[in-house]
């Protein structure tokens, strides 16, 4: 797993990837409508599918997962 994201800027450097990937600009956890400022990149052996996966979430799921070291959600994509 990777996790693209603008500590610097607020995220606003963020926008063009958010765009040009497809992501959505709204958290893709489940239930959460905030704005996406990060990009949670995994690889396609990290996944059930064995596709790649990108997804965006808010700065408040991004905080939680940095602190506890896990990314334990649900994601909509």
């Amino acid at each position: 797993m990777n996790v693209i994201h603008d500590d610097e800027t607020g995220g606003i450097m963020m926008i063009p990837l958010i765009v040009d990937w497809g992501i959505s600009k709204t958290c893709q956890i489940e239930n959460c409508e905030e704005q996406t400022n990060a990009i949670i990149c995994f690889n396609a052996d990290e996944t059930p599918t064995g596709k790649t996966l990108h997804f965006g979430i808010c700065e408040k799921h991004h905080a939680e997962a940095k602190a506890s070291g896990r990314f334990d959600y649900k994601v909509t994509v």
